[in-house]
């Protein structure tokens, strides 16, 4: 609780507002778009991890922090996988018919198609004009933590 009220004093005014519950998803999107979401995702994710992570140090949390999400706009779509420790909750991906899947476990009996996203990682996913969908990856760990 007390790593959530220092980063509920992070919201800008609009995100605060948009606020309907107290969950830690609610509040984590909030700082994603505080932190710029609109104009740079992988930016605001990044920085987002950061302030989590640097408040929990500072309030000496020995729980871990561990999360996995996705956000899209329409053409793009971005899946973390994210833990302080090393225990990642679950992030599979498959393409398949230029569609990326992702769930936290295959969806299917043909697991080969499946990929586990690596922890402390992040999918960039963009969906091209002519339907192609391209797809990258990027650790996390290199740059936040």
């Amino acid at each position: 609780e007390k790593v959530k009220r220092v980063l509920a004093h992070k919201l800008d005014d609009a995100s605060y507002q948009m606020r309907q519950g107290d969950t830690d998803s609610e509040l984590i999107f909030a700082l994603l778009c505080t932190n710029g979401l609109k104009r740079d995702p992988i930016k605001a994710i990044e920085a987002t991890l950061d302030q989590i992570l640097t408040h929990m140090r500072q309030v000496k949390a020995t729980a871990p922090f561990r999360a996995t999400f996705a956000v899209a706009d329409g053409s793009n779509i971005w899946a973390v996988r994210w833990s302080s420790d090393a225990h990642a909750p679950s992030l599979y991906q498959r393409q398949h018919c230029d569609h990326l899947l992702l769930a936290s476990e295959p969806l299917d009996d043909e697991e080969a198609n499946w990929r586990e996203v690596p922890a402390n990682s992040i999918i960039h996913a963009q969906r091209a004009a002519n339907g192609v969908v391209t797809v990258n990856q990027s650790f996390l760990f290199e740059k936040v933590a």
